[in-house]
């Protein structure tokens, strides 16, 4: 939690297109003013005798080459980057917006792009010094020869893009890039340290976070917009400094309107009949709204249900009747099935952070696994009855969930999914054939479940 901002504020300018080109063409500012400067300390006849093989011609010479490059790479720059609206287009269209930030994000997409922006930028600043006048001629020879070696870069960067673009394209990069931001959400959030201090006093008396204080001063958002980052710690700060009790009400990922609640606040010492000064109440608010990063649209940074929501809706256009792609949503429930496994090996995330001492100062809503199993297959269940072989390998998914997890009230949760999809499908089978196999898919998962169940309750014994 403690880089989350500065990693919500790396993946904002991550997902423009302008970034990485932006930060290439500045350095390529650099170079060209740095090999402009060894020009002038190496004469012309010292490159003709220490290195014949690079370009030593004249002015004009020099500038029909700087001329040819620059022109050569704003057209290629300019094919790029139809290439790149026509793949959003054809990404859109198919797979749904919300993944176009995947493809203008994809940093070798902005990389390509950049150096054919850089490769131009750095012949017109060298073919600004070239010098053919008769008392005084200047050819940056150096400079001359680092623009012949970066249009041929540029010719190799053009061969691979065209190659990413036509693999990027493909329903399995999608598929994989979106499981592996996933992954890395999933690793951060759960193998984070755990909040400083001994267990909490509150938690040790047996209370909840239901029972936990739910009253108080609201502070509301200043601001339309998705919860993209929320600083937990600079929260914990805040409630420490001003002996306070925070209760988040919302939760990355969230849509809040101007003047919804987005968190309660108390003091520490519970006092009753406490009255909130006015202008304390104002620097409160100022300060805990700057704790939510908010913005027009969802990251990864600490949504966890993004992910799964991205993978589910590349399932359900596939199984829609225009595109009739059951294999591809198969594949999506791998991908799924793998999430909810490393989910449900961890333990289950804290809804509170504590003071030193050990006493509960933030608490917030928490994704749970039972919430997370529902997104990932209720959905794929509403769309894909009628379809046997999804249906089955759902189950069989839940089965390889079962086989994996060790946690009584997280297998309940698959028997109950895998009973609704069971349900779902031989409503909807085509055949009496289609209903055995849903049925004998069925019986597969409960017996995994049971056994496990089994295991967990003697192993307690």
């Amino acid at each position: 939690m403690q880089n989350d901002r500065l990693l919500n504020l790396w993946q904002s300018f991550r997902s423009n297109l302008w970034f990485m080109p932006a930060l290439m063409g500045i350095l390529t500012l650099g170079m060209a003013i740095f090999s402009l400067y060894l020009d002038r300390l190496i004469s012309e006849q010292e490159v003709a005798q220490n290195m014949p093989w690079l370009f030593t011609g004249s002015p004009e010479g020099a500038r029909m080459i700087l001329t040819t490059v620059a022109t050569s790479m704003m057209t290629v720059a300019g094919l790029v980057f139809s290439i790149t609206l026509v793949a959003m287009n054809l990404t859109s269209s198919q797979f749904g917006h919300r993944l176009l930030r995947n493809f203008i994000s994809d940093i070798k997409n902005q990389i390509v792009l950049g150096t054919f922006l850089s490769t131009f930028l750095y012949c017109l600043i060298i073919l600004r010094d070239v010098r053919g006048m008769e008392d005084y001629s200047f050819v940056p020879q150096l400079s001359i020869n680092i623009a012949i070696v970066l249009a041929i870069l540029s010719l190799g960067v053009l061969v691979y893009f065209i190659h990413h673009v036509a693999i990027a394209l493909q329903c399995d990069y999608l598929i994989d890039n979106v499981s592996e931001q996933l992954e890395k959400i999933v690793k951060r959030m759960y193998e984070e340290t755990p909040p400083e201090g001994p267990l909490p006093v509150e938690l040790e008396v047996g209370a909840s976070q239901e029972e936990l204080p739910s009253d108080g001063t609201a502070i509301h958002a200043w601001q339309d917009g998705y919860i993209q980052t929320i600083d937990y710690r600079d929260l914990l700060e805040i409630a420490e400094a001003y002996h306070l009790r925070i209760a988040i009400q919302t939760q990355p990922g969230a849509f809040v309107n101007q003047g919804e609640r987005l968190a309660i606040l108390q003091p520490f010492e519970r006092q009753p009949d406490f009255v909130w000064e006015s202008h304390f109440t104002q620097q409160i608010t100022k300060t805990v709204n700057r704790a939510f990063m908010l913005g027009t649209q969802r990251n990864y940074t600490q949504d966890l249900a993004f992910g799964f929501e991205l993978l589910v809706e590349i399932a359900a256009r596939a199984l829609s009747p225009s595109t009739n792609a059951p294999y591809t949503a198969i594949e999506c429930l791998d991908r799924l099935g793998a999430a909810l496994i490393m989910i449900g090996k961890r333990p289950p995330l804290n809804p509170f952070l504590c003071d030193q001492a050990g006493h509960v100062r933030i608490t917030y809503r928490v994704a749970t696994y039972e919430s997370l199993v529902g997104l990932a297959f209720n959905q794929i269940r509403h769309y894909a009855p009628h379809m046997p072989v999804v249906m089955i390998y759902q189950l069989k998914t839940l089965q390889t969930i079962a086989a994996q997890i060790t946690t009584a009230d997280y297998l309940s949760t698959l028997l109950l999914h895998a009973r609704l999809t069971e349900e779902a499908a031989t409503q909807k089978a085509p055949s009496a054939y289609d209903v055995a196999r849903i049925q004998e898919a069925f019986e597969a998962v409960a017996r995994r479940i049971h056994l496990k169940t089994d295991d967990i309750q003697t192993n307690k014994v």
